[in-house]
């Protein structure tokens, strides 16, 4: 029952190309045990240059126990004082969102963070509601530690799936005193099972409970959502918003006749405007020097009353159904159990014939001499060494990060610091990494 779910709620694609200089990995490292740790974890990070979460201990899957590595860049706008950590939507990740959050930095004039979820895009390991929230503390770390970015000057960004992480991260900063600056969230949802099906409240073994998150949140909430959404319908932004404090509930931007995914491209005027002035009205930060650290304790803005969403009395029925996610469901699910199969299928016959080539090899060396049986050792060292060496490096090597860092006002396209430069061999391994995600995106394209 939870691999079927799992299966319905995560969609990652396949594997687009993002050039290598214009994204990082950030380390996820064990989980925590007690809840101090947990508590302790939101602010502060451990010695070194990589940034790791160190959340509630994750006990849905045993592929994600020990180290991780997700992808993540940082697209820095000249002069900006306010910073996105943006969680993006389902079947998304790095590559398709790199130059949509470089134009979101410019005409909204902020620094952009994004991240990939385990299990998407290069990272590793596979997707569960978990390990999304470690990643966004993995993220929101490495603002805090690395960039010394202060609570005062971070906005939490979801966009539909994303609004899960961020609705949680926005809850555990509350809960540790130190809540960020304001939370946007588009077309999100009240929790995962309800977008199915909805009798009213939470059912058991229900993921992503944002109505139930919102409700210690201390930040002021801006939501957006198309009415023509056939994703996520449309009253789950209303209801969401209710679930928040009242001093927290901005006027929402509701957008007529849009749908799930096309707001930003056919209102983009007005969503420029209305989210430009929810930082100005309720984000200090956007009119305050650009600052590590706070000066005093950091208390996020409310919204005046006189400003805040009021509800129209409306109310959803007492039982949903969406039936455009029953229809699909099972075409889904079908779908993913064929790909796995065949999955299976390649695998196997890979073993089979490494185990051929290895049964070979031993039979040819016992009819060589030992010199002879020592040149053949060498030359299956060498051709075998890039895929080792960069799968290896891939998810536990934290020597050749790479930190990309995109400046949206620079002449040149992309400007790049790099943390302890790589040799010849790296750049090397970095090119055979690059070579199968190449071939990926061009199947997808």
């Amino acid at each position: 029952m939870g691999e079927t779910i799992s299966t319905l709620v995560f969609r990652p694609p396949t594997c687009t190309f993002i050039r290598p200089n214009r994204f990082f990995f950030l380390d996820l490292t064990e989980s925590a045990n007690t809840e101090a740790e947990i508590a302790t974890s939101i602010v502060s990070c451990s010695s070194g240059r990589s940034c790791g979460a160190i959340p509630t201990a994750n006990k849905d899957n045993p592929k994600n126990t020990g180290p991780h590595r997700i992808p993540a860049f940082f697209i820095k706008r000249r002069g900006a004082k306010i910073t996105f950590l943006f969680s993006h939507g389902n079947a998304e990740d790095l590559g398709m969102m790199y130059n949509r959050m470089k134009e979101m930095a410019r005409v909204l004039g902020v620094n952009v963070m994004a991240y990939d979820y385990t299990g998407y895009g290069m990272s590793s390991g596979e997707p569960s509601e978990e390990m999304c929230y470690r990643n966004i503390e993995a993220a929101y770390k490495y603002l805090r530690e690395d960039r010394k970015i202060a609570a005062s000057h971070i906005v939490l960004y979801g966009r539909s799936l994303g609004s899960g992480p961020s609705v949680h991260l926005a809850r555990k900063t509350a809960m540790a005193n130190e809540s960020v600056a304001g939370l946007i969230l588009h077309s999100p949802f009240l929790s995962i099972y309800r977008i199915v099906m909805d009798c009213g409240f939470n059912l058991v073994g229900d993921m992503f409970k944002n109505s139930t998150n919102a409700k210690d949140v201390v930040c002021p909430v801006l939501i957006i959502h198309g009415t023509k959404d056939e994703v996520v319908p449309f009253w789950h932004g209303d209801q969401l918003l209710q679930s928040f404090p009242p001093n927290c509930r901005a006027r929402p931007f509701w957008v007529e006749d849009l749908g799930h995914n096309n707001i930003e491209v056919y209102a983009k005027k007005d969503y420029v405007c209305r989210v430009t002035n929810f930082l100005n009205q309720y984000v200090s930060a956007s009119t305050e020097l650009i600052t590590t650290q706070p000066i005093k304790p950091f208390k996020p803005m409310s919204v005046p009353e006189t400003q805040r969403y009021i509800p129209d009395g409306s109310k959803n029925s007492s039982l949903f159904v969406n039936k455009s996610w029953m229809k699909h469901g099972k075409d889904i699910i079908d779908e993913v159990k064929y790909t796995k199969n065949e999955q299976e299928k390649v695998n196997h016959m890979n073993e089979n014939a490494t185990k051929e080539t290895a049964d070979g090899t031993k039979n040819h060396e016992a009819a060589c001499s030992p010199r002879e049986s020592a040149e053949i050792e060498l030359s299956s060292v060498e051709v075998d060494y890039a895929t080792k060496v960069s799968a290896a490096s891939r998810l536990f090597s934290t020597r050749d990060r790479i930190v990309g860092d995109t400046d949206v006002d620079s002449d040149e396209e992309d400007s790049m610091a790099v943390i302890n430069p790589p040799t010849e061999t790296d750049k090397n391994l970095h090119e055979e990494q690059r070579k199968p995600t190449m071939r990926r995106s061009e199947i997808v394209r």
